[in-house]
């Protein structure tokens, strides 16, 4: 049963609402919501919440209560929890009922609309978006009022251009001319002498016909009087595929005589409609955020007017269309020479090639498997917008090469930020005892995370040793060498740089960084529990340390400390918890392969007469001459985990290095030569079974389940703890997603040192990224805060079928 059919439900997917619906006004709190849903039917919301699709809001099981009971906003709620790529939608229907259409969308207004209702006291202000230019619209408006080119005079703000920008206003409010001050927001040293030009202006007397014309992106350092004397126009980006290639037709960067020459040969304009189309794509593609483009581009109309008179230069000099050149100027310089992010150029490269090919300028080309989308035939301007008028007003992500999964992922992003924003009109204290209330939570957070978080991470494990010490501390005892380390048993310390093992250095590294954000935790909540107990005044930074615990978000002062992570902050203190436990298992086996060292060298020691002998022996030799003391102890001197979860450190780039410079030392190979060769498998039932119960007896996560177990690859290291966000592993291939599951889990990775050149062939090259949001900066080393590398998995598609659907690896989740 669809949800439109169910009278308990006031809104399907769409949004759509019931006329027969109670609507009411009032916005009950949440106790009274749930004093009306019973024990029963609460389990009955869950069920059908997640047999829910994106056609089908409830299916089967229906609650005991009756929808119909609800208040509007209750009813709004609910959806929240079950249902949140709904609430957007849901939220204009409630905007609408309760109080009018008038309220929902963005209304453009007639640039002569605005002229006229002007005066020339008055400047007007355009509020500019990314992408937006209103220039092409201003010089329309003058030609529509029949006036001449030379009446407007445009200048950018910029340094030196102050008393150049005084002297042509005031010719201008002698003479009726039009002055247009673009980008406002650059010139932050001139505003001030901008605020008085406005202030003169009513008072002055001025021309009739002259106007003054800003342009600024929304800037916190625009003086107030400037907006408040203005009016304020805000210029927008259309919103979808239709309305984006309605607007590349209309805006005039493609001329009439242009269109219609005849010496550009019968395929110019199928190109021209498709290189608008193209644009259109590229520029909607934005809304799937991180799945769209790593960077979010602002492409303008000058790219796409460039590019049209590219191809009309060339069309006119070849008599066949050449293909490789259009590719190359408009994928690589027009476009592409925006793009900074190689992904991104390579996800560009592939949607150009989808509209720039020979079989894309056929008649009748479809673009997407219905027919709504197709290459029309050879028309005239009117014809084409008469053609984009027909176009359907919702954008199938199969024409941006997505899958539907990405519309759920975006329409529950916009859902989080319109949550986010309603949250920002929250006050940040409340009356009548909520404040001690806050404090009270906050209190509950320091004692939860003193009790959850170590001091430090005990390690490494490097350390000299007291013979007898460390002899009657392990006999008979269990114990781990971390409480050894503890019961100072062992002294910690580090050998020198040039003494290291690489993976050594990775343990130093990480430990390093690890110690410095837990005594930054550690620093800051004491800070801040003295200031709740009124011990000492709360500064600025310790005031946004409180308000980020109250709101679950994780506080600045630790992001400087920490990794890239969108995880609200009681799952970012549980992820912190398990990423220390699974470094201090990694500690703990070096720590043994060093006991085991120091008890072997301590008894071998006596059969060496000088102590130059003593010093000349290597631990390799040593272990050559005592094969049965080897079998007896069980363990290598060096240990790594079974597998490794990159989630866990805060550069995981550095233990890739780390293994590629073992195998390099061991085989004597340059590792500039080296690569990895990556292998995806499942896990067997038996083994994953045993891995648990083995896990769930060490006291481990479950995300630690691939950790213990003494199956260590003879070359490189197992990877696990990945997850594919847009795709999912069927065992040998990787394969779409199913409905409803944008990432999935990825099994077990072995990335394996090798010499061998990858073919591509049958493969994918599938980025890894720490997150979902996939955009990163470079740090200190070079390296990006948020890719970490590129591997190679098995695909029974064509590789651009996955770039297009922009499949990568994250390292960890939202949730």
């Amino acid at each position: 049963m669809l949800a439109s059919d169910n009278p308990y439900y006031m809104f399907d997917y769409t949004g759509r609402s019931r006329s027969d619906s109670n609507v009411s006004l009032k916005s009950n709190s949440a106790e009274s919501t749930l004093s009306l849903i019973s024990e029963d039917s609460e389990a009955d919301i869950v069920t059908s919440s997640i047999i829910a699709t994106s056609s089908q809001l409830l299916a089967e099981q229906r609650p005991s209560w009756k929808w119909s009971n609800l208040t509007a906003f209750q009813k709004l709620m609910l959806i929240k929890v079950l249902r949140m790529d709904a609430l957007t939608e849901s939220a204009s229907t409630f905007v609408s009922v309760t109080l009018g259409e008038q309220y929902l969308g963005s209304h453009e207004q007639s640039l002569v609309n605005v002229y006229r209702g002007s005066k020339p006291h008055f400047p007007i202000l355009f509020i500019l978006s990314p992408g937006v230019d209103p220039t092409t619209k201003l010089q329309r408006l003058i030609k529509d009022l029949n006036e001449n080119e030379d009446m407007l005079e445009m200048l950018s703000l910029g340094r030196g251009q102050g008393p150049r920008i005084e002297e042509i206003l005031r010719n201008a409010m002698q003479r009726g001319k039009w002055v247009f001050l673009q980008n406002c927001h650059l010139g932050h040293s001139w505003l001030q002498n901008l605020q008085k030009v406005i202030h003169c202006m009513q008072t002055d007397t001025l021309h009739p016909d002259f106007r003054l014309w800003l342009s600024s992106m929304p800037d916190d350092l625009i003086p107030g009087p400037v907006i408040q004397h203005s009016i304020k126009v805000a210029m927008e980006q259309p919103r979808g595929v239709k309305a984006n290639l309605h607007q590349a037709f209309i805006s005039g960067v493609i001329s009439p005589a242009m269109y219609t020459d005849e010496d550009a040969g019968p395929d110019f304009r199928k190109l021209v409609y498709n290189l608008c189309l193209f644009n259109s794509v590229i520029l909607e593609r934005k809304k799937y955020g991180s799945l769209g483009w790593n960077i979010l581009y602002e492409f303008t109309n000058s790219d796409l007017e460039a590019c049209i008179q590219v191809l009309h230069q060339l069309m006119s000099e070849y008599v066949t269309v050449p293909w490789e050149a259009l590719l190359q100027l408009a994928g690589t310089v027009m476009y592409g020479g925006r793009v900074t992010d190689k992904w991104d150029q390579r996800t560009l490269s592939a949607i150009l090639r989808r509209f720039f090919n020979e079989t894309a300028i056929q008649p009748g080309h479809r673009f997407t498997a219905t027919e709504s989308y197709q290459q029309p035939s050879d028309l005239s301007i009117e014809e084409t917008l008469s053609f984009i008028a027909s176009l359907p007003n919702y954008d199938n992500p199969e024409l941006f090469g997505m899958h539907q999964n990405a519309d759920k992922t975006y329409n529950e992003h916009t859902s989080r930020e319109l949550v986010n924003y309603l949250g920002f009109f929250q006050p940040s204290y409340q009356l009548d005892g909520g404040s001690s209330n806050h404090d009270g939570i906050v209190m509950e957070f320091l004692i939860h995370v003193h009790k959850t978080l170590p001091t430090k991470i005990h390690g490494p494990p490097f350390m000299d040793y007291n013979p007898d010490v460390v002899h009657s501390a392990l006999a008979g005892s269990e114990r781990p060498p971390s409480v050894l380390i503890e019961k100072g048993y062992l002294q910690p310390k580090i050998k020198e740089v040039k003494q290291c093992t690489p993976m050594e250095n990775v343990i130093r590294h990480e430990v390093r960084h690890f110690n410095k954000l837990l005594d930054e935790i550690q620093q800051s909540l004491k800070t801040l529990a003295l200031c709740l107990q009124g011990d000492e005044s709360m500064s600025a930074e310790i005031d946004q340390m409180y308000q980020a615990i109250l709101d679950n978000k994780l506080p600045k002062t630790w992001k400087e400390y920490s990794t890239t992570g969108n995880k609200p902050l009681a799952q970012w203190i549980q992820t912190l918890a398990c990423r220390i436990t699974f470094m201090q298992y990694w500690i703990d086996l070096n720590i043994e392969g060093s006991v085991s060292y120091q008890l072997f060298s301590l008894q071998y020691s006596e059969l060496i007469k000088e102590p130059e002998e003593k010093e000349a022996v290597a631990f390799d030799d040593l272990l050559k001459m005592s094969s049965a003391y080897q079998k007896s102890i069980k363990v290598p001197v060096e240990r790594i985990p079974r597998s490794f979860w990159l989630t866990a450190l805060f550069f995981p780039q550095g233990l890739l290095t780390a293994v590629l410079q073992t195998h390099s030392r061991i085989h004597n190979i340059p590792i500039d030569t080296l690569t990895f060769q990556h292998s995806v498998y499942p896990l067997p039932k038996h083994r994953e079974e045993e891995d648990k119960i083995r896990a769930n007896a060490a006291g481990l996560t479950p995300a630690m389940w691939s950790y213990p177990g003494p199956d260590v690859p003879e070359s490189g290291i197992l990877i696990h703890g990945l997850y594919l966000d847009g795709g999912r592993w069927d065992g040998a291939n990787v394969v779409e997603a199913l409905p409803g599951k944008q990432t999935t889990p990825l099994p077990e990775t072995h990335f394996l040192p090798t010499q061998a050149v990858h073919t591509d062939q049958g493969e994918y090259e599938c980025p890894i990224y720490r997150t979902s949001d996939r955009c990163g900066a470079l740090d200190q080393t070079g390296h990006s805060t948020n890719f970490i590398t590129s591997i190679h998995i098995n695909t029974e598609h064509n590789a651009e079928h996955w770039v297009t659907r922009g499949l990568a690896i994250i390292c960890q989740t939202e949730d």
